[in-house]
């Protein structure tokens, strides 16, 4: 099952920097958000919709929907999320014109600027003086990696999208509220902003989840949409049923080829261990955590190689579906979709 989801007002994903108090005045948004913060949106929707008391569902009054969706009290990992996984989050863009929902990921890190076209690096022997990294931040549709990326040779920028075609942040400025009398905190260190997103028309974030018990009961059928809280502060999201999106890639590629994260993935040492992969070019890695709500504190904050990685393969290497490695305690990382890839060959 696919869902879309768009916002009905601005949105807030922090990311792994401190903002407690003295420790940072400054929360910045994390966008696409990560899977741990979807999974939380939509395991809580389940919750919400079922008629379950909150302090019921801990207390496993309903097996069936703690076989669903997990239990927050269990002490296997895979046991906290149940029969419940997810693809995703991937952003999309709804194309009436063409039907259906296009995915877009960042350009890949061994795309270089060249005076005004890009160019797909074919080793590190191929990197010049003058290369440059593209400015702004640059997304390319799915289907244009077949026909640009997966070419090798230069293209043009005007084939992506910039961030700001997509998604625009926008600097929020506020004061620490004092709890007991409900007025503004006048001691110093108090003073904040915040950073928030807000998605352009027909853009939203795209996931794929079981299609099976709560989803179908709760999304019958296409078209179907629930409004819930999403993200800080709670802020409204539209959450649609939709078919699945077009031109997708399939990864049953032979030979020798490039792997380009989607999703983010955990590697211990900053790259993947595997036989096959010979090189890579990595972007700066992401910081984020999450928050416990049984144990009530964050989770730890690991590293993650970001979407946009590229690592090269050798012909006939073993490559797992998921490329990514598990830290010790956390929740399921493949169950949730982290170190997806599109498998391509580069024309050289």
């Amino acid at each position: 099952m696919w869902l879309f989801i768009q916002a009905l007002d601005v949105w807030m994903f922090r990311d792994g920097k401190p903002f407690d108090s003295g420790a940072g005045h400054n929360a910045n948004s994390l966008f696409p958000p990560t899977s741990f913060t979807v999974q939380g949106m939509m395991r809580s929707l389940a919750i919400d919709r079922s008629g379950v008391d909150w302090d019921a569902y801990a207390a496993n009054a309903d097996p069936r929907l703690t076989a669903q969706i997990g239990s927050p009290n269990a002490t296997n990992p895979q046991d906290q999320l149940g029969d419940f996984w997810m693809r995703g989050p991937y952003l999309a863009r709804r194309d009436e014109e063409h039907g259906g929902l296009t995915r877009y990921f960042p350009l890949p890190a061994d795309v270089v600027q060249r005076g005004r076209q890009l160019h797909v690096l074919r080793d590190g022997s191929d990197l010049e003086l003058d290369d440059e990294i593209p400015e702004p931040q640059l997304w390319l549709a799915e289907n244009k990696f077949a026909t640009f990326y997966r070419g090798g040779q230069q293209f043009s920028a005007n084939e992506c999208l910039r961030e700001d075609e997509l998604f625009v942040r926008e600097q929020r400025f506020g004061n620490a509220i004092d709890v007991a009398t409900r007025t503004v905190r006048a001691d110093e260190g108090m003073l904040y902003s915040a950073s928030f997103v807000r998605p352009c028309t027909d853009v939203g974030l795209l996931i794929e989840i079981p299609d099976s018990e709560p989803w179908t009961r709760i999304f019958p059928a296409p078209k179907t949409a629930q409004i819930f809280k999403f993200g800080g502060e709670g802020r409204s999201a539209h959450i649609e049923c939709v078919e699945p999106p077009k031109d997708r890639i399939t990864n049953n590629v032979p030979g020798e080829s490039r792997l380009v994260l989607i999703t983010p993935a955990y590697f211990i040492r900053g790259v993947p261990e595997i036989n096959g992969i010979t090189a890579h070019a990595v972007p700066r890695s992401l910081a984020f955590g999450g928050w416990n709500l049984v144990k009530r504190r964050p989770r730890p904050i690991r590293r993650y190689a970001p979407p946009g990685s590229v690592f090269m393969l050798n012909a006939g290497a073993d490559l797992p579906e998921l490329l990514t490695e598990q830290p010790i305690g956390e929740l399921p990382l493949t169950t949730l979709g982290f170190g997806e890839y599109l498998r391509l060959t580069t024309n050289t």
